[in-house]
C-alpha cells in the first residue's frame, strides 16, 4: 500500500500543494535525454533509448511523466552466462539466491580469481546504489539496492541497473517493487514454463516519473513509513512469541496435574 501510495503521487500530494513551482519531470528527461547524446562515445550512430508505451497507462500528477527504464539509465545489462572456475576465496560471485529484498547477501556466496573478476566486470560492475534484479528461476523479479561498497561479480541470473545522474536509484526501486511495477516486471517474464526476464524487456519498461526533488521527498516518505511497518513487525513477533511460550507453559503444566485443585 505504501509503496503504491509513493508511485502513484498520493504520498507527497500535500507536499506539491507546497511546491508548486518544481521544475516538471518532462524537462528533467529532456535534459537527461540531451546530456546522453552530447556525452555518447559509441561506434556508429547514436541510437536513441528505448521509449515507454503508454497507451494504457494511468493518469498521472500534474509534473510528472512517463518514462522508460532504458532512458534513465545509463547501462542495463547481465552477468556471466558460463560458470566461472569457483574457488574457496577470491571476489564474491553473486547468483539470484544471494539477491534478497533487503539487499544482497555475501553469507553463502561462491568466489573467483581477481583476474577472472577484472574480466567480468569491464562488462558488468556492480556498485553501491546500483538495481539488482533476480531474471531467472522461482524469485524471479526479486529485486534490490546494492548497499556494499564490496567488489563484487554477478552471474547471469540477475539483471544490473545504473541509473543515470539526475535520478534518484532509491525511486526507481521503488516504482518496480510497487504492484503495478512488479506485475509489469514479472509480465515481461512471458508466459511459458522457463520464464525469464531479459534486458531487452528491462529496456521499455514504464516508470511514473516525478521531480527529481519529489523523489527524494518519496523516498524519505517511503522509508519513514517502512521503518514504523519494521517496528510494528518486530512488536507483533514479539507477542506471538510471549503467546506461544506462554501455550506450552500452559499445556506442560495441565499434562503433569499443575491446573488440577486438589479436593
Amino acid at each position: 500500500a505504501v509503496l503504491k501510495a509513493a508511485v502513484e503521487g498520493k504520498l507527497t500530494e500535500d507536499w506539491r500543494k507546497q511546491h508548486p513551482n518544481v521544475e516538471p519531470a518532462s524537462k528533467l528527461l529532456e535534459r537527461i535525454l540531451a546530456e546522453r547524446r552530447a556525452t555518447w562515445i559509441g561506434r556508429g550512430k547514436y541510437k536513441e533509448p528505448a521509449e515507454p508505451d503508454t497507451s494504457n497507462l494511468p493518469e498521472l500528477p500534474a509534473g510528472w511523466d512517463w518514462c522508460a527504464v532504458d532512458q534513465v539509465s545509463r547501462k542495463i545489462t547481465d552477468g556471466e552466462h558460463i560458470s566461472p572456475t569457483c574457488r574457496s576465496a577470491g571476489v564474491p560471485l553473486l547468483s539470484a539466491k544471494d539477491v534478497r529484498e533487503s539487499g544482497a547477501l555475501f553469507d553463502e556466496v561462491k568466489y573467483v580469481s581477481p583476474e577472472d573478476a577484472k574480466r567480468f566486470r569491464m562488462r558488468c560492475d556492480p556498485d553501491r546504489n546500483d538495481i539488482l534484479i533476480v531474471s531467472r528461476g522461482a524469485t524471479i523479479g526479486r529485486s534490490c539496492l546494492v548497499k556494499s561498497d564490496q567488489s563484487f561479480c554477478l552471474m547471469g541470473s540477475v539483471i544490473l541497473i545504473k541509473v543515470t545522474g539526475g535520478i534518484t536509484a532509491q525511486y526507481v526501486l521503488t516504482a518496480l517493487k510497487s504492484v503495478s511495477g512488479a506485475k509489469r516486471l514479472v509480465g515481461a517474464s512471458g508466459s511459458t514454463a522457463q520464464q525469464a526476464i531479459y534486458i531487452q524487456d528491462i529496456r521499455s519498461l514504464p516508470v511514473p516519473l516525478p521531480p527529481m526533488v519529489e523523489q527524494e521527498q518519496i523516498v524519505a516518505e517511503v522509508e519513514s513509513r517502512l521503518s514504523v511497518i519494521d517496528d510494528l513487525e518486530a512488536v507483533v513477533q514479539a507477542n506471538l512469541t510471549r503467546a506461544d511460550r506462554l501455550r506450552q507453559s500452559v499445556l506442560s503444566r495441565a499434562f503433569s496435574g499443575q491446573l488440577v485443585t486438589a479436593k
